[in-house]
C-alpha cells in the first residue's frame, strides 16, 4: 500500500481539523468529504483536494477508499462506523466511542467481523476489532501524557498514591449538538472521557465511581467531580467543567503523586478552545529525592492530532492492530463516564463490571 486513502464523514470542526492534518501527511490522501451541509462539504473538499458528497454509500462503494474517519456527533457513531466496517473499511472514530455500552459492543462486534472477513483470525474479539477500529482518544498521543505513561511503566513513581486530573472550559459554542444529550451524552461523557481514559491507562481496571457536581435547574451537569477506585487500590479524582465564565481559557492539568516521585503538567490554551493559538503550557515536571527533572526536551510539542493520524495510518499500512485508542480502552472510559452519570443521578457510588 502506497498511501492510505481516506473518506471523512462529517464536515464540522473535527472533520475540518482532521482533513487539514491529513492533507499535510505524505502517506495519506483525502479522497472524500461526506456531510449534510453541501456548502461546507464542497469548500472543505476543495481545500484538501478531495471530492464532496452528501451520500455515505458513495464513499463506501469507492474501492480506492482504505479508511473512514468518523467525525459526526457521538449519537451517530455506531451507525456510521458499522456501515463503514461492513464495507471493509478501517475506521478511526472520534471519541467517545458511543453513548451506550451496547452501542460500543455492536461496533466492536462489527470490527471483529470485518477483521475475520479480511483473513485475520488470531486473538479474541477485542484484539480482532483493534485491527479495524480505533477510537480517537488523542491524549494518548499528547507528548506530556505519553511521558507520564512512560514514567509510570519505568517505576518512577514507585506506585501511584494519588492521581488528579482536571479539564475546565466554557460551554462549547462550535456545534449546536453538544446541548442535545441524545447526541453528546453531556459534559461528563463528551469532555471528561478524555481524563477517564488517562486514569485507566495509568491505574488499570476501574471498579467503583462516585460523582458529585453542579447543574442549572433546567439543564444537565456542568461542573462535576468524579472519584474512581481501581482494582489495584489506586484512586483518581477527575474534575470537568463546562461552567467556566466566557473569559476563562480552556485549561487542563494532571498531577501524579507516588511513593518515590511526583509529576505535574498544566495546559492553558490561548482562548476557549484547546486548539486556540498562543497556548501557555507549563512543562511536564518530575520531582523525586534527586531533585527536579524536565523529562521532555523543548520543541517536541508536535500536533497530537497529526501524531494520532500518523499512528493509525501506520497500523493500516502494516495491517496490524492498534494498541492505543483500542475499542476496549474506549469502552472502559465510556463505562466510567456512564457510571459517573448514574452516580450523579442517584447520589450513590456505582460499581463497574465490564463484560467482553
Amino acid at each position: 500500500m502506497q498511501r492510505v486513502s481516506f473518506g471523512i464523514v462529517g464536515s464540522g470542526f473535527m472533520g475540518q481539523s482532521h482533513a487539514k492534518a491529513l492533507a499535510a501527511i505524505p502517506d495519506a490522501c483525502v479522497r472524500w468529504i461526506c456531510g449534510r451541509d453541501t456548502d461546507k462539504v464542497s469548500e472543505l473538499a476543495s481545500q484538501v483536494g478531495g471530492q464532496g458528497t452528501t451520500d455515505l454509500e458513495e464513499v463506501l462503494a469507492d474501492p480506492l477508499v482504505d479508511a473512514v474517519l468518523v467525525c459526526v456527533p457521538t449519537g451517530l457513531h455506531k451507525d456510521v462506523a458499522i456501515e463503514a466496517l461492513r464495507a471493509g473499511k478501517r475506521v478511526l472514530c472520534e471519541k467517545p466511542v458511543a453513548l451506550t455500552l451496547a452501542e460500543a459492543d455492536a461496533m466492536i462486534a462489527a470490527a471483529a467481523e470485518a477483521a475475520r472477513r479480511a483473513g485475520i483470525v488470531e486473538g479474541d474479539r477485542e484484539h480482532l476489532a483493534a485491527h479495524f477500529l480505533m477510537i480517537g482518544h488523542v491524549l494518548r498521543f499528547w507528548p506530556e501524557y505519553e511521558e507520564l505513561q512512560a514514567l509510570n511503566e519505568q517505576g518512577a513513581f514507585g506506585g501511584i498514591a494519588s492521581l488528579e486530573l482536571e479539564r475546565l472550559s466554557t460551554a462549547p459554542k462550535w456545534a449546536d449538538w453538544f446541548s442535545d444529550l441524545s447526541m453528546s451524552g453531556g459534559m461528563v461523557v463528551d469532555l471528561m472521557v478524555h481524563d477517564f481514559d488517562i486514569a485507566c491507562s495509568l491505574l488499570g481496571v476501574p471498579q467503583t465511581v462516585t460523582a458529585w457536581g453542579a447543574k442549572p435547574p433546567s439543564g444537565d451537569w456542568k461542573h462535576v467531580h468524579v472519584l474512581i477506585t481501581f482494582a489495584g487500590g489506586g484512586k483518581a479524582h477527575v474534575v470537568g467543567s463546562h461552567l467556566m465564565p466566557p473569559a476563562y481559557p480552556f485549561t487542563s492539568s494532571v498531577r501524579v503523586v507516588g511513593e518515590q516521585g511526583a509529576a505535574e503538567y498544566r495546559y492553558t490554551a490561548g482562548g476557549t478552545s484547546v486548539t486556540d493559538s498562543a497556548a501557555m503550557p507549563s512543562p511536564l515536571i518530575y520531582y523525586s529525592a534527586e531533585g527536579v527533572r524536565y523529562p521532555l526536551e523543548e520543541g517536541v510539542a508536535a500536533d497530537p492530532y497529526a501524531r494520532q493520524l500518523a499512528y493509525f495510518i501506520g497500523c493500516v499500512r502494516e495491517n496490524r492492530a492498534v494498541e492505543r485508542g483500542t475499542p476496549l480502552q474506549a469502552k472502559t472510559a465510556l463505562a466510567v463516564a456512564l457510571a459517573a452519570r448514574q452516580s450523579l443521578a442517584t447520589g450513590t457510588s456505582v460499581g463497574i463490571e465490564l463484560t467482553k
